[in-house]
């Protein structure tokens, strides 16, 4: 049985990274099985007194230990117990002290800061890594302070401008606990580090704003773009490219809109339908472009003569139409005879010289 458990320690210590020693201790403290000395009385060390003044406890870390050979090791204890849950001993292994300078490679240091990690045990706080390296310091027990102790029973970060515990200089001090485990890291910068970091951070602030903005401004840019993009579509997509008015499509929409409000208010809504008088004529004797000028010329004056509520749209061809919202028979033919009286009297004028009257016939219809 005692080849078996021996076996055991040395496997166990083989498997944990950083561990120097393991043994096995009675109530007495005194060692039973261990992978390096055997029989040592280990009454004198703190984790043993703890678990002598509570049997309760489960587990302890002790500060700095210095070995017979010399080394410094912190040990960390967990308690053995029968089938009745009492105390009958305790299995404690050695942590090199190298574990934490490994941990404080991964803590990213400024020029100019000091980090330490702190070994806790009861009231007593002692260095056993430092950056950069100090060994005068190592195995040093700190005075416990408010700061301290809190930094024991806090998650997060506690930040404090004052001297530092270890070397009394005035510094801005950051304690964070390792975990769960009785550690602390304690990071410590000069004022004048943190102000040139400080003073970089605005810098790299301020630079982030500026490209934030121009980001900002190159999406404006292409939402911009895209809106526009969008209201020529919508324009080509509603509007006759000749004539500039709306197009059937567009005529339909609207009328849809307007009927279904006639329905609701119960005012009328009238149409007028209107056509160029011999308008092929035009497009024979003096080409497609006097053409297409006459066409134009007819947009324009039914646009001049209408209502802005009111709606001019090329249905095709020389065939137009004026949508006019809440508007009786009587007043949309007083519409119409305006609209034929100002139209008639027109004339597109031909690159020979001469000059093309205009000739258009109006209908009415009323829904009500």
């Amino acid at each position: 049985a005692y080849a078996a458990h021996l076996a055991r320690l040395h496997a166990k210590l083989a498997a944990i990274d950083g561990s120097k020693a393991l043994g096995l201790f009675n109530a007495q403290c005194t060692m039973t099985h261990a992978t390096d000395r055997f029989g040592l009385d280990a009454r004198s060390h703190s984790y043993c007194q703890d678990h002598l003044a509570d049997p309760c406890l489960e587990t302890t870390i002790s500060g700095v230990v210095t070995t017979a050979g010399g080394e410094r090791m912190v040990v960390q204890t967990r308690a053995i117990r029968d089938d009745e849950g009492a105390f009958i001993g305790f299995a404690a292994i050695g942590m090199e002290l190298e574990v934490f300078d490994k941990v404080l490679t991964n803590v990213a240091v400024p020029d100019g800061a000091v980090h330490a990690v702190h070994a806790v045990h009861d009231t007593t706080f002692a260095i056993v890594a430092r950056t950069p390296l100090d060994f005068a310091v190592i195995g040093q027990r700190l005075e416990p302070d408010a700061t301290l102790a809190q930094a024991l029973t806090t998650s997060g970060w506690i930040h404090a401008f004052r001297d530092s515990p270890i070397d009394g200089v005035r510094r801005l001090l950051v304690f964070q606990r390792m975990d769960d485990l009785p550690f602390i890291i304690l990071s410590g910068e000069s004022r004048e580090v943190y102000l040139a970091g400080f003073r970089g951070a605005l810098t790299s602030a301020a630079a982030t704003t500026g490209l934030l903005t121009l980001l900002a401004l190159v999406a404006l840019r292409a939402h911009h773009v895209v809106l526009r993009q969008r209201d020529l579509l919508h324009a080509m997509a509603h509007h006759d490219p000749l004539t500039l008015v709306a197009n059937r499509r567009a005529l339909e929409e609207v009328a849809s809109s307007e009927l279904a409000r006639m329905h609701r208010s119960g005012r009328p809504v009238s149409l007028l339908e209107l056509d160029v008088d011999r308008f092929k004529d035009v497009n024979d004797q003096h080409g497609h472009g006097v053409g297409d000028d006459v066409l134009r010329a007819v947009a324009r004056g039914l646009r001049e003569h209408v209502r802005e509520v009111d709606t001019v749209a090329r249905l095709g061809g020389d065939e137009f139409a004026v949508l006019l919202p809440e508007t009786p028979s009587d007043r949309a033919c007083e519409v119409r005879d305006r609209i034929a009286e100002e139209l008639n009297g027109l004339q597109v004028a031909c690159s020979d010289g001469s000059n093309v009257p205009i000739h258009v016939s109006v209908g009415v219809a009323t829904v009500t």
